[in-house]
């Protein structure tokens, strides 16, 4: 049986934005409409970031930390069902796509040679954590033959995938 969350909207989770030296700025509420579009911004305004860098002549640095595959697992509508094996399948899916936006906009910026991408995942499976709000949720995630799951400091939950791309330096 799921849980649920009656929080008042004005109470309950916010999207902020920080500047520096400005103090932090609600945007809006962090509903699931939102949740399921809000990689798709952060995208859109890390390349719009990157095309300013670009102008200024200035080195960057852009940490965009996407969402995809985090619980609750909502994935766009454009997502949604494509990858016949759940609401985890379709994020991983849109994941990829995210993915492939930022290297297109780095490409087409004339960036690809010079900028060196880090894609890394940040814990291994969710385990008690989707248990407890899915109950039968099939996107739960496996640790493999290691102990552990997210929250854990073993094995299972802090080994995870990383890969660097810089062209032309890293084969």
């Amino acid at each position: 049986q799921t849980k649920s969350l009656d929080i008042p909207l004005d109470k309950g989770p916010q999207i902020v934005e920080a500047k520096r030296g400005e103090p932090l700025k609600v945007v809006k509420p962090y509903t699931e409409e939102v949740r399921r579009g809000v990689d798709w911004e952060l995208a859109d305004r890390g390349i719009d970031f990157m095309k300013r860098q670009k102008a200024a002549r200035k080195p960057f640095f852009l940490y965009l930390p996407i969402s995809r595959t985090h619980f609750p697992n909502l994935p766009s509508k454009p997502f949604e069902g494509q990858s016949r094996i759940g609401q985890f399948g379709d994020s991983l899916m849109e994941g990829d796509a995210l993915v492939g936006k930022m290297l297109d906009a780095l490409k087409e910026l004339g960036l690809e040679q010079d900028t060196i991408v880090v894609f890394a995942s940040d814990n291994r499976p969710q385990g008690e954590v989707v248990r407890e709000f899915g109950g039968d949720m099939p996107d739960m995630g496996s640790p493999g033959p290691y102990r552990g799951e997210l929250g854990d400091a073993s094995e299972g939950s802090i080994r995870t995938a990383a890969l660097i791309r810089w062209p032309g330096q890293i084969r």
